[in-house]
């Protein structure tokens, strides 16, 4: 079974893969360019799914903002605590409200770098998502890249599509491999979950297996050092009460002994241990159909039980009804969102 510290480090890979991607990024914008990175969900028309966002001005100039709470819908609304995050990580409070006349501040948390501090701009950046908002991956990440650096991968997850190149050939999953390193054991994993889905898998820089069943994130993820595969599904954020979310723990355990309920502060994740010693596919495709079985009970009801809220939640189509209100910079850029 996959320690935890080992988990974390695979996961810690992938942000500081990203966090090295963005301040690059941030580093070659020129005059104009708006780098906006939103969480992957819709907004309704309570308000919008948090997000940074990136502006170039004056030639050298960041301004970079954060989403406040005149933007955003009421469950990812910021607590004290969290709004505290972001003041001591070295954004600067919103200096007026979004029906107020702008001054050279913003309606949103901001700030005001050289270009040359991009590596600071992107280590606060990575901080804010995954301290603030609690996003567990950068593939939960939404980039809306505008001006010349439009097209570039910052996740570092390319696109597959039908005019890639054909699958893998079947062979039978029930055949028993040893792999010799971990990165045939990461080949065998896109192998199987392909032959098993029927289609190929998205991969992170490192590897590393991404999909949906039934439209909740799934990461299969190969240990480092050890033949060991573990399927990993994150449930909910924001989970109030920690003594009742134990109790609803352990009555899941009861109703899914083959996966492993866990709780990570205020988040519910749920995995799925599979031994590479030897990696026999089966086992794999037979784990992902147990956590796609499960993720179909996962929904408003079973993130209220919980206090909390779902990782992904089914939100309307609609978009802000309205006008939004608009934050003004040097270059009288607006937020995204706004109109």
């Amino acid at each position: 079974m996959f320690d935890s510290e080992t988990f974390d480090a695979a996961i810690d890979r992938s942000w500081n893969g990203f966090q090295r991607r963005l301040a690059d990024h941030l580093a070659a914008m020129r005059n104009d360019d708006v780098l906006v990175l939103e969480w992957a969900e819709e907004s309704t028309v309570e308000g919008f799914a948090p997000w940074v966002q990136f502006l170039v001005w004056d030639d050298v100039m960041l301004r970079g903002e954060v989403s406040s709470n005149a933007y955003l819908a009421p469950r990812h609304q910021l607590a004290p605590a969290a709004e505290n995050i972001l003041r001591n990580l070295g954004w600067l409070a919103p200096t007026h409200g979004p029906d107020e006349d702008p001054d050279e501040g913003s309606s949103a948390f901001f700030i005001d770098r050289e270009q040359r501090w991009a590596d600071q701009c992107a280590a606060m950046t990575v901080t804010t998502l995954r301290e603030v908002w609690s996003v567990p991956h950068p593939s939960f990440l939404r980039p809306e890249i505008v001006g010349t650096l439009a097209g570039a991968d910052l996740l570092g997850i390319p696109d597959v599509g039908a005019d890639d190149e054909p699958g893998r050939p079947q062979v039978d999953d029930t055949h028993a491999i040893v792999p010799d390193d971990p990165q045939e054991l990461r080949d065998l994993i896109a192998g199987a979950v392909e032959q098993a889905l029927g289609f190929t898998p998205r991969l992170d820089q490192d590897g590393d297996v991404i999909v949906t069943l039934d439209d909740q994130p799934v990461f299969v993820i190969a240990h480092p050092d050890q033949p060991l595969v573990r399927a990993w599904m994150p449930l909910l954020h924001s989970i109030t009460g920690r003594t009742r979310a134990a109790e609803l723990i352990c009555d899941l355990t009861r109703r899914w002994p083959a996966i492993r309920f866990t709780l990570d502060e205020d988040r519910l994740n749920a995995s799925i241990d599979v031994s590479a010693n030897p990696f026999v596919p089966r086992h794999l495709a037979d784990a992902l159909d147990q956590l796609s079985r499960f993720a179909a009970s996962v929904d408003a009801a079973f993130a209220a039980r919980f206090g909390g809220a779902r990782i992904v939640d089914d939100s309307p189509d609609d978009g802000f009804d309205g006008d939004a209100p608009t934050s003004r910079d040097p270059s009288d850029h607006e937020p995204k969102g706004a109109e």
